[in-house]
């Protein structure tokens, strides 16, 4: 293998990620269009919302009096119970009216100051008078006038310096304070609105003038109109009057700001609220893919692989980053230009912001969001998982903007930098930033990227921008630091701490034990050296194993390994499960580092040249490690290129493997299209491809059946030469058959290794006889005759139908004689057939690979070999459990039973919720979390805080520029002064603060032509203007900014102080709001923005999440099969469902008293006595009744917990929270859709959630309009009905009308019903029923098969099925007749007829795909018959099912186990579920876990077992209740050959204890030993149907005769210029020596009417015809000339079943429904 650099490396892995993207053409262009199309819905309302031309817009002048406020209060409902003066608006109005009749004279109102003065006195006096007020008064200090105005509600307070309380005259410097009220007078929207003294610009500046049509600039904040610049301008001119004796001073008018032509665009106020949304839904979809391809890499053990092969960890990321950014930046592009295209009337989305800008920023939060998904990913092991999941996150990340939004401008400069850490909150800021730009018709550009917005602002774009490349750092170096310590299933973790240990900055230092240097050769001194074959001589080793050791906290894994494997072998690795087979391939590869010791791969020892090791390697893992969405061909492409391959020979190389592999036609097919023995072949090929001198295959056979498993020997046997493979296996003839050394593990240590010759010569006892027992065959006559040849013999083995002993070399003499007396006495012993050969491979495994007891104790051979746990006390005990499978136990029935299940099920629920406390404890933190956020949320800031002061002066701004108009100035030399004055004064400020004069112009020509070219600049600096003519003085307002009104006035008095008064004279003012009243801040919790509301839908969207919970176990416990399972052992749907409905609304029950605890903590209005908190309880607990039935509806539809977790919780955000959003929009009074409001709310509240959130929000509104009438209580009732209707006519609580809430309480009541109804008659198959009837019409009849295909015992079985009666039916266990099943159009099983009676262990056989589980499901109901029927003891599965269940048991071929339960629990629930009695279930228990082997596991959870044991666990369940038909699905699956007997052995004892047994398995011995009848399935057909030897005998006349002759390797190698080119003729054609030639010559010429059948290398098999040959006879030929014709190992039996098989699976034709 060639090196490969990093750069064609990262290379390869962009090619590796196109590849898989381009095969995913539809998800490419969802990913790349997905996001132009929402950001189509910003086009759609552009296009919607016209941006219209405005013409130059102008004001009139306006007087400075009171009359303004009086104008407002007649016209319009200006305040909501505030009041003016002493009188209420009302008798304002009344007064006004009446006065009018009197000379039109100013109602007086109160005018209150502080300190009260003499000199004071007078000028209050004055300005009070000019104001048309006749009342004023005095106070002593500013404590008393505050307190004052608090308690008489004052019109306005005017607050001097506490010095001028002695003062005799007035000073030149006179400075005062402004007290109005905090609320707003005029008023006319909401109570909300105030004197804004905390910031200087509006929030949100629009791209207009500011309230257009308000000649007074409007609110907020309206001090013209409430009556501020009145009062300011009399108290200001009655002091110039004063101080200057001058009482004829110029008139000051007010005059807006004109403003040019300019496009009004209402949209861009519109989009601050939504923009950043649906920006975030854009990239949701392309980042949740992101996560999940990153993770499918991880789940699949893809990551490891490739690292393994050499590929570096920054390589995988680098990789990933660059392919992701590149797809996100074309959408980025394609967004943004979506944004600039100008839709209608010249105007775009964002008019004026910059492209390159917009985009620069787009391509930030992309770096961000790509870093954010890439540490998302690091926290799953499931892609599923991590796609459903990591949606609800990229909004979670959102949610901070949402409770920023609206108070952005109270937000410190601190906290917004903080929040921007989070990605899409940066982007919510980043886009409110650029509308406000763009409302400024400035837009963002490069030159404005650090710069605020306006001054009250200090967040730029440019911080935000930084801010998420700091993220993006942040979130990264998260990645790669729990990539490590949560590597994923297949990874190996580090210690949380690794960051701060010594060796992670400094490197590992080279570990070196005693062992390591004591042996120069590397091998350790070995306790048995006799078990070890010496090793030959002058061969290249290819991988040396030097005293490895590997120890787990107190385990050693491995312990002091020291092997030799030799190129052109294959070296196989045998052990027990957890003997350290996978821990020393897992060293081998560098996954981690060994305790002790070394291997040497390729020359290249893994302790220093770990990555050299790696580039001689290729891996196959146990399971498939492929790329679904690659094809076969870009596979082999993809690892030859990482293995360092270029150019024609990578096509070479993946031609040469396609033909290997028989996969020519699927070459373009992707690889999750195959089944699962091309999975496995095309496995194999990766880690073969690109020349790898070493090759580690872990089970490569794993799942293949017979005929499959074949191929693949072919294919490994065909690659050895000139590699050095090491192979694990749990099948001891794959070892036989492909290992040239075999190496035996147990319990960590090497106990033997040679070859298969060597370890049978050391450890076989000479021959083994196999006898076939017929059904009245024993076993002691059997043994009797042999001891008349053999004395003292006994069965070394009886299991099944198979009979074995052990012959000693000692008495080979009379074997020829004592085989041919067997052959003349098989009908008198009852022997269907036998079989001789020398010690398998089987026999060695037992003695020396067996597992170990907890106690170091070795397991008895003899006890293995009969199927028992190899151990004296255990076996003792197992015996007592025989009474397990008699027929006569007192199983419960009635009530009791129905009692049992009930325990069951709750004991189920209840084992689950407490094995994941945290899911339940998230699910109650979550609505702690919501409900504290709220309510401290509507504390901070749904309440007014105290306004602070504002000094009225220019310099509150950074800069600004005042503009002076004198063009109409004469010659008054007053008016020249006051000009002069102003100029200076505007100057006076410093360098940042200029002065413009128009010239001979004009203020408003002079303003509209500079508003051409910089009006931004205008809106935000040129902040004051005065027009100084000899008629009198204009000041002018720039109504942009909220506060120049009162400083644009202030200037003009000061001008006027410094021309009358001196140059140091001045006149200050501030604006200080009094307090807020208390009913202002009672008034403001019932408000539509009321903590009621912001509860109802914040509960609401946590709900949405909390009920989506209990979707995860119904889906779990589905596509498990658990749920399967349990119907199978007898509960009833009702049953099943009412208990998990009960459970969960406890669980629910409990959250809702979370809730209601968490709120009444509070103790807010409202939310406080224990009559409000039961009523919203009440809402809660409904809710829980309603949305569970739901809940477990949805279920149904989803396949994967976390998927179904991600879709309903966003079913949930849209039905409920989003719905009652926009139904409480549509309730505002503005937008007059009441009507269509209610109708819609009728409709929506089917759905729980807002059927939640407005009952919530229903019952707050009625708690608040009772607590707010309570206020006007003392009112007479007509006075009271007239002014509030609404206090006449409070509905009750649980009132039909509104706000009552019983409408939802009836709908989620009604609801609840209806949805669990729904889900009992869908589960109990009444919808489908109905399906299935109306299908049935249009349907056709399945085709008759063609009669000549049919094998006349089928047709037999058929038949005498056919002509059963009723009686009949009921004395058989299980009855198929004609069963039938169609997927669509393809024909699954077809017309398949069987009768299984009782004591019957019936085989089902066949390649994947012949329709053996599809049989299966439909057996148990999991499947409907499409047509045919099946019986139960004369039950119709079709009409009788809950019945058949109590009769039936099940092991299907996944295990369906509950993995948070532990065995001990699993046994408990499904011995309640049969009716065992309570008081024997753990005695049951345990005798089974000793019976089936797992006694030691028994209190580990389930999902902690290996495989073989899992599949013993499902067994147990199975037989639990004594059904009288058990089906087993392949169950031994995983189980290594001791387990495998164990099984076999109970397997027998629960068929000999009368019950039928149905087993499919792709093990034909296994089938040979336990199955009385079987049946071969092909093209979901029986081919075939009899007993084994009824098979044997139809289908084959002879004996096999087996030949293993003794290969030379070196012979072979030094022969042969090898090539493994896939046009060359097969190596082993090639490599044929003269033995294997003079071997066929000696067998053709003794036996000529022999057949060769298959010749692997150095294996031969022959089939003998019986034409006059006895078998006693080939035995004594082959025994004396063994070692003349050099035969390593020999066998003799009959036609195996395997044969038979192998011949039927040929017609096996290929499902295509995956592949099309």
């Amino acid at each position: 293998m060639a090196n490969v650099s990093n750069w064609n490396k990262f290379v390869l892995l962009l090619w590796k990620n196109w590849k898989l993207q381009k095969n995913h053409k539809v998800q490419l262009f969802v990913e790349l269009f997905l996001p132009v199309l929402f950001s189509l819905l910003l086009v759609l309302i552009r296009t919607l919302v016209i941006a219209e031309s405005e013409p130059i817009t102008t004001y009139p002048e306006l007087n400075i009096d009171l009359k303004h406020i009086l104008f407002f209060c007649l016209f319009f409902d200006c305040i909501y119970g505030n009041r003016l003066g002493n009188t209420n608006v009302w008798s304002l109005v009344f007064m006004y009216s009446e006065t009018n009749k009197l000379g039109n004279r100013i109602p007086f109102f109160w005018l209150y100051y502080s300190p009260q003065n003499d000199v004071l006195d007078k000028v209050v006096g004055e300005a009070a008078a000019s104001l048309g007020m006749q009342l004023y008064q005095g106070y002593k200090n500013a404590a008393d006038l505050e307190n004052a105005m608090m308690a008489n509600n004052a019109f306005a307070g005017i607050q001097f310096d506490q010095s001028l309380a002695t003062a005799y005259e007035l000073p030149k410097r006179f400075d005062f304070v402004l007290r109005f009220p905090s609320e707003l007078r005029t008023n006319t929207l909401s109570i909300e609105q105030s004197w804004l003294t905390m910031r200087l610009f509006p929030s949100y500046a629009p791209n207009g003038p500011r309230n257009k049509r308000e000649e007074d600039g409007g609110i907020p904040v309206g001090y013209l109109r409430e009556g501020f610049l009145a009062v300011q301008h009399a108290v200001s001119m009655a002091y110039l009057r004063q101080i200057s004796n001058n009482s004829t001073l110029p008139s000051v008018k007010l005059q807006r700001y004109p403003y040019p032509s300019y496009i009004d665009d209402p949209l861009l106020q519109g989009l601050g609220s939504i923009m950043s949304l649906i920006i975030l839904l854009c990239f949701m979809y392309p980042c949740t893919y992101i996560v999940k391809y990153v993770t499918t890499e991880k789940e699949f053990q893809l990551k490891e692989v490739m690292k393994i092969m050499g590929l570096s960890n920054w390589l995988h990321w680098t990789a990933w980053f660059v392919k992701s950014f590149i797809t996100l930046t074309i959408s980025a592009i394609m967004i943004t230009t979506m944004m600039k295209i100008p839709w209608v009337n010249n105007v775009s989305v964002l008019t004026h912001t910059d492209f390159t800008v917009l985009v620069f920023f787009f391509i930030v939060y992309n770096i961000a969001m790509i870093c954010f998904c890439f540490m998302l990913a690091t926290f799953f092991s499931k892609a599923s998982t991590a796609a459903a999941v990591s949606g609800i996150i990229l909004f979670v990340g959102y949610i901070p903007y949402t409770f920023t939004y609206n108070t952005y401008a109270d937000m410190s400069l601190g906290s917004k930098l903080g929040w921007s850490l989070s990605a899409n909150t940066a982007m919510g800021f980043g886009f409110q930033l650029i509308l406000a730009f763009e409302a400024t018709g400035e837009g963002l550009q490069w030159s404005n990227l650090f710069s605020p917005v306006n001054v009250d602002d200090n967040f730029t774009v440019g911080y935000i921008i930084v801010m998420m490349l700091i993220s993006a750092v942040i979130y990264m170096l998260i990645c790669l630091y729990v990539e490590q310590i949560f590597p994923g299933d297949f990874g190996v973790p580090r210690k949380w701490n690794f960051i701060f240990m010594r060796s992670f900055w400094c490197g590992q230092s080279d570990y070196m034990g005693v062992e390591d240097s004591s042996n120069s050769n590397g091998i350790q001194h070995r306790r048995d050296p006799n078990a070890f074959e010496a090793e030959p001589e002058g061969k290249n080793i290819g991988l040396q194993i030097r005293n490895l050791k590997k120890r787990f906290g107190d385990k050693m894994a491995v312990n002091g390994m020291s092997i030799n494997m030799f190129e052109d072998e294959i070296t196989v690795l045998l052990g027990h499960n957890g003997a350290g087979k996978t821990t020393t391939i897992s060293m081998l590869t560098g996954m981690f580092p060994p305790t002790a010791g070394t291997a040497i791969i390729n020359g290249s020892d893994i302790r220093t040249n770990i990555d050299g090791a790696r580039m001689s390697m290729g891996i196959c893992p146990q399971h498939n490690v492929l790329f679904g969405d690659m094809s076969v061909s870009d596979h082999l492409r993809f690892f030859s290129r990482m293995k360092g391959l270029t150019g024609a020979a990578v096509e070479k190389e993946v031609e040469k493997y396609i033909k290997l592999i028989e996969l020519e036609n699927k070459a373009n097919v992707m690889s999750s299209k195959l089944s699962g023995g091309m999975k496995r072949k095309l496995s194999v090929c990766c880690a073969l491809c690109g020349d790898a001198k070493v090759v580690l295959c872990d089970e490569p056979s794993s799942g293949m059946d017979p005929a499959a498993r074949r191929q693949m020997w072919d294919l490994l046997q065909q690659e050895k030469i000139g590699r050095t493979l090491l192979l694990t296996t749990h099948f001891m003839d794959e070892a036989d058959v492909l290992g040239d050394r075999i190496a035996i593990m147990c319990d960590g240590e090497l106990n033997c290794y040679g070859t298969s010759f060597f370890l049978k010569k050391q450890y076989g006892s000479g021959y083994r006889l196999i006898c076939v027992k017929r059904e009245n065959c024993e076993p002691a006559e059997v043994t009797a005759l042999l001891n008349l040849y053999v004395p003292g013999i006994q069965p070394d083995s009886d299991i099944g139908a198979e009979l074995s002993y052990k012959l000693p070399d000692s008495y080979s003499s009379q074997f020829e004689k004592m085989f041919g007396e067997l052959e003349q006495r098989a009908e008198e012993v009852n022997l269907d057939g036998y079989g001789v050969g020398i010690t398998s491979l089987e026999e060695v495994f037992m003695k020396v690979g067996a597992e170990k007891a907890s106690n170091g104790e070795r397991k008895q051979q003899s006890a293995i070999m009969n199927g028992g746990t190899g151990y004296n006390d255990e076996d003792n005990e197992s015996i007592q459990s025989d009474g397990v499978f008699s027929e006569h136990r007192r199983l419960l029935s009635g009530m009791k039973l129905w009692t049992n299940q009930w325990h069951a099920m709750l004991l189920k629920k209840l084992l689950y919720t407490w094995r994941n406390k945290l899911l339940f404890v998230i699910q109650n933190l979550i609505p702690i979390f919501i409900v504290c956020v709220t309510i401290l949320s509507a504390r901070n800031y749904g309440t007014f805080q105290a306004l602070p002061p504002i000094d009225i002066s220019l310099q509150q701004y950074p800069e600004a520029v005042t503009i002076l108009d004198l063009a109409n100035v004469g010659n008054d030399t007053t008016t020249l002064s006051i000009a002069k004055e102003y100029e200076l004064l505007a100057k006076s400020f410093g360098p940042k603060y200029s002065l413009q004069q128009t010239g001979a112009i004009g203020f408003e020509e002079y303003i509209l032509e500079l508003g051409k070219s910089i009006q931004v600049r205008i809106n935000s600096r040129y902040l004051a203007a005065a027009s100084i003519a000899d008629n009198g003085i204009i000041a002018w307002l720039n109504n942009q900014p909220l506060h120049t009104a009162p400083l644009t006035l202030n200037l003009v008095h000061n001008a006027l102080a410094r021309a009358l008064i001196g140059t140091d004279a001045h006149v200050g003012v501030t604006n200080w709001p009094l307090p807020y009243t208390t009913s202002t801040l009672f008034a403001n919790l019932n408000l539509g923005k009321s903590l009621g509301t912001q509860l109802a839908t914040n509960i609401c969207f946590c709900m949405c999440f909390v009920s989506a919970f209990y979707i995860i176990f119904p889906v779990k416990e589905r596509e498990s099969r658990a749920k399967l399972l349990q119907f199978v052992s007898g509960v009833r749907v009702f049953t099943f469902w009412f208990t998990q409905v009960l459970w969960d609304i406890c669980t629910m029950t409990l959250t809702a008293l979370v809730v209601i605890v968490t709120i009444a903590c509070f103790q807010e209005d409202g939310f406080s006595s224990l009559a409000e908190l039961s009523r919203y309880f009440l809402l809660i607990f409904i809710f829980g009744c309603s949305v569970l039935p739901f809940t477990y509806i949805a279920s149904l539809f989803c396949k994967e917990p976390a998927t179904g977790f991600a879709r309903v919780s966003t079913l949930n955000l849209f039905a409920g929270m989003a719905l009652f959003i926009v139904v409480m929009v549509m309730k505002i009074d503005v937008f007059d859709t009441n009507k269509t409001a209610d109708l819609l709310s009728w409709i929506f509240r089917a759905f729980p959630h807002f059927s939640l959130a407005l009952g919530l929000n229903k019952a707050y509104v009625n708690v608040a309009s009772r607590s707010a009438c309570e206020k006007v209580s003392m009112l007479p009732p007509i006075l009271l009905c007239e002014l509030v209707p609404q206090c006449c006519d409070l509905k009750p609580y649980f009132a039909w009308e509104e706000p009552g809430v019983l409408p939802e309480i009836l709908y989620m009541t009604l609801t609840a019903i209806i949805f669990f109804s729904f889900l009992i008659i869908r589960e109990f198959g009444l919808i489908s029923e109905l399906s299935y009837m109306l299908k049935s019409k249009f349907s056709k009849p399945p085709p008759a098969p063609v009669d000549s295909s049919i094998d006349d015992d089928v047709d037999a079985e058929r038949r005498r099925i056919l002509n059963m009666n009723h009686h009949e039916l009921h004395a058989k266990n299980l009855v198929l007749d004609r069963v039938t099943k169609y997927y669509g159009k393809f024909l699954a099983v077809n017309q398949v007829s069987l009768c299984v009676q009782g004591a019957e262990c019936f085989g089902l056989l066949g390649v994947n795909g012949a329709g053996k589980t599809t049989t299966f499901k439909m057996m148990t109901g999991d499947e409907r018959i499409s047509s045919g029927t099946a019986y139960v003891q004369g039950l119709n599965l079709k009409s009788d099912m809950n019945t058949v269940y109590k009769r039936v048991g099940y092991c299907p071929q996944f295990d369906a186990l509950l993995e948070d339960l532990t065995g001990r629990e699993m046994l408990r629930i499904f011995c309640l579920l049969r009716g065992v009695q309570a008081m024997r279930i753990n005695q049951l228990s345990e005798d089974l876990a000793r019976s089936f082997g797992f006694m030691k596991h028994l209190d580990k959870p389930t999902k902690t077992y290996s495989g073989g044991n899992k599949r013993k666990l499902s067994t147990a369940i199975a037989v639990l209740g004594t059904p009288s038909v058990i089906y087993l699905d392949e169950p031994t699956t995983g189980m290594d050959p001791a387990a495998r007997r164990q099984l076999w052995n109970m397997v027998c004892r629960i068929r000999d204890a009368g019950k039928s047994i149905v087993l499919t398995s792709h093990s034909m011995e296994e089938c040979e030993a336990l199955c009385t009848r079987l049946a071969i399935m092909v093209n979901g057909e029986f081919k075939c149907i009899g007993s084994t030897q009824h098979l044997k005998n139809k289908f084959s006349k002879g004996l096999i005769l087996k030949i293993k002759v003794r290969r030379n390797a070196k012979h072979l190698r030094n022969n042969s210029s090898f090539s493994r080119h896939a046009d060359e003729v097969p190596v082993a054609v090639q490599l044929a020596d003269q033995n294997i030639n003079r071997v066929k010559e000696f067998v053709l010429d003794k036996f000529p009417e022999a057949i060769l059948q298959e010749e692997y290398q150095g294996m031969l098999t022959f089939y003998v015809p019986l034409t006059g040959i006895k078998w006693s006879e080939i035995f004594g030929l082959m025994e004396r000339n063994r070692e003349q014709l050099n035969v390593e190992d020999y066998a003799i039996s009959q036609t195996t079943l395997e044969e038979i098989f192998l011949e039927f699976a040929k017609y096996q034709r290929e499902d295509t429904r995956d592949t099309k």
